[in-house]
């Protein structure tokens, strides 16, 4: 029985290697805990929707929790780029309306929750439009569902490493005999 290369043997024990370390020491981002804190502070965009203002101008919306439960006294502020426009506070049934606005693209906040909404003025919005804007409040990932491609992105070189030991292992593994006559 003929002995491997060193590169085998190498290549071998640094797939095995990879496979044993917690994926913590090979990322190279901060854990989460030591994040800035400011980051942590400011307000998630959702995507953009379009919302359809009554006669008067009045943005109509619900803050709710991820559970879909209404928040109630919430503050929401709309701004136009650096702009505020408008304040309230929700009701009881986390409700709330602002006024005085024309059609245009809006930033609604509400419990460090921002929403980009699309205002369109009285019988001008397009079909599908919604008479009123949804925020919810609070964190939107749900633990154990995270999105394939999320998880290759976040944890790219465990999947790597694992990409490389099932390459490597069976080449390692692999003893070159001599062909048979």
């Amino acid at each position: 029985m003929t002995q491997g290369s060193p590169i085998r043997h190498l290549v071998f024990g640094l797939s095995c290697l990879g496979l044993m370390l917690p994926a913590s020491i090979l990322l190279a981002g901060r854990p989460w805990a030591c994040m800035d804190r400011r980051k942590a502070e400011q307000p998630t965009l959702e995507f953009i929707s379009d919302v359809e203002l009554d006669a008067g101008g009045v943005l109509h919306g619900v803050v709710v929790d991820v559970h879909g439960t209404p928040i109630a006294k919430a503050a929401v502020e709309i701004r136009q780029g650096d702009r505020q426009r408008a304040r309230t506070t929700t009701d009881a049934l986390g409700r709330f309306a602002a006024g005085k606005l024309r059609g245009g693209v809006y930033e609604v906040l509400a419990e460090r929750q921002a929403r980009l909404v699309r205002a369109w003025a009285a019988d001008t919005a397009p079909p599908g439009t919604r008479q009123a804007t949804l925020i919810v409040v609070g964190d939107s990932l749900v633990r154990g569902q995270l999105p394939l491609e999320q998880f290759c992105a976040s944890d790219t070189f465990v999947v790597t490493g694992l990409v490389a030991a099932v390459i490597a292992i069976p080449i390692a593994m692999n003893q070159s005999r001599p062909a048979s006559p």
